[in-house]
């Protein structure tokens, strides 16, 4: 999983990853780790919101499903926090309809919907190309 190139400002860009699978999040913060990037990892909305505010995000990689609040439920408080509300979010959902998933996450400053299991590479390269234009002046 290593770029031929190297990502620019990798190692300036925190990505949030949130998912309450412990082994997934674990893989995902390695994979990111060892490309360069900063990782927090969260496994559920209050973990997450409180990193968030520790450490303002440059990308959110978030599972919907995480348990008493959702996915939603992060998003909706996401965006309300100072900083917040033009980090990109990337959705990563095991449901089978992603077309009406993009329907109800518009407007909400989800940028990508993923189908679960991820393909590594692609949002490898996903993240890669979203770090780069949160960076832009």
């Amino acid at each position: 999983m290593h770029p031929q190139q190297p990502i620019e400002h990798a190692a300036a860009s925190r990505i949030l990853v949130v998912d309450d699978d412990r082994a997934l999040t674990t893989t995902l913060a390695q994979i990111y780790v060892a490309e360069g990037f900063v990782v927090d990892v969260a496994n559920d909305v209050p973990e997450a919101l409180a990193r968030a505010r520790a450490a303002c995000p440059a990308l959110v990689i978030l599972d919907l499903q995480l348990g008493e609040k959702d996915g939603f439920d992060f998003i909706e408080e996401f965006r309300t926090e100072p900083g917040h509300a033009n980090v990109p979010i990337v959705i990563g959902s095991g449901s089978g309809d992603l077309l009406r998933l993009r329907r109800r996450l518009e407007g909400a400053g989800v940028v990508m919907v993923m189908r679960k299991p991820y393909d590594i590479d692609a949002l490898l390269s996903a993240a890669a190309g979203l770090v780069r234009l949160s960076h832009r002046p």
